[in-house]
């Protein structure tokens, strides 16, 4: 899967593009990315700086569509109306959706890395 990770040293930030089969979530993108500037640091040149695993993100050049399913069986009721819980198979991304436009981030999910 495609993804990107951002790193830093002393002189600033930026994205890289990865990509690896064994990714298959923003979970498995992390914990790649870690490992990766971990390798990387440890077989630096004289001269290279170290590098700092900031974050993984499957989006920006790398981004895939939510490919959202439903996870409930029937059409759930609350004090805000009736409503469908579904997940995205990519990332795992929740959302309730009220009708057919109006969807709703999950706790976790309202942060703006799953926008």
């Amino acid at each position: 899967m495609n993804y990107r990770i951002h790193v830093k040293n002393d002189t600033g930030d930026w994205w890289e593009d990865m990509e690896h089969e064994e990714v298959v979530d923003l979970a498995s993108a992390e914990k790649m990315g870690k490992a990766i500037i971990k390798r990387y640091n440890e077989t630096l040149y004289k001269g290279d700086k170290p590098r700092t695993f900031i974050e993984a993100d499957l989006g920006g050049e790398a981004k895939k569509e939510h490919k959202l399913h439903k996870l409930n069986l029937y059409t759930l009721h609350d004090s805000s109306g009736f409503y469908d819980k579904l997940e995205c198979e990519v990332c795992g991304f929740q959302v309730l959706r009220y009708g057919f436009e109006g969807y709703v981030r999950r706790g976790k999910f309202k942060a703006k890395k799953w926008r």
